[in-house]
């Protein structure tokens, strides 16, 4: 992306479940630095391309939970969970998808796996509503530990009210992420993230890329 332009996300051949963000062209897929709320510092970095399949999203963050010490009573709030909201307008109309991080209630290792819940709609909307699954799409944690989060998701161009694009392609796209407890929180355009989500004309300008999937090379380690 230039200063002046849209962001232009790669074409690329991803695979979701192979616990790796190798194959991730980089840094052409890394989204320009998230601005982070008043007084902190940022906490993750956002990777967004697409081909045929949909459009894919890798993250790397950090961020402590202290399991031990945030007893609660059935699910997990998720008003206190890590997660990040996407925006999307391909010209059907604005979606809004939110992947939240839900830990184990009890600490069983040192490396506590965490459960990646992909849910349609804003986060406010889901915290208040309830979880709406995203029919056909894929989210996997893979973070080895904390406080490092690690993980990918793919929507299918279904779940975008649209059908496979071409190269060239323009839409406009939010993304924000807000951390344990909401402590802090970072958006493509600086805004919170509830009014970021809730405001589409203002989403940023994206194209998707031309060329060939990129593919990860035979034997690359992940």
């Amino acid at each position: 992306m230039n200063n002046d332009g849209p962001i232009v996300l790669p074409h690329a051949d991803i695979d979701v479940h192979d616990k790796s963000l190798a194959d991730w062209p980089k840094p052409a897929s890394l989204l320009p630095p998230l601005k982070p709320s008043p007084g902190t510092v940022d906490f993750g970095e956002i990777y967004l391309s697409w081909n045929e399949r949909g459009l894919a999203l890798g993250t790397i963050g950090q961020d402590y939970f202290d399991i031990d010490l945030f007893p609660y009573a059935g699910s997990f709030p998720l008003a206190d969970a890590y997660r990040i909201e996407l925006g999307l307008d391909l010209g059907a109309g604005p979606r809004r998808f939110t992947l939240f991080f839900i830990p184990p209630r009890t600490k069983l290792r040192d490396h506590p796996p965490m459960t990646a819940l992909l849910c349609a709609g804003a986060a406010a909307q889901i915290i208040a509503e309830g979880c709406h699954p995203v029919p056909d799409a894929e989210a996997v944690y893979f973070g080895a530990d904390q406080p490092r989060i690690t993980a990918e998701m793919l929507l299918p161009w279904s779940a975008l009210g649209f059908a496979p694009p071409q190269p060239g392609a323009k839409l406009r796209a939010e993304v924000a992420m807000t951390s344990w407890h909401r402590e802090r929180w970072m958006s493509l355009s600086g805004e919170a993230p509830e009014r970021a989500m809730a405001d589409p004309a203002h989403w940023l300008p994206v194209r998707l890329g031309d060329g060939l999937a990129l593919k990860r090379p035979a034997g690359a380690p992940g």
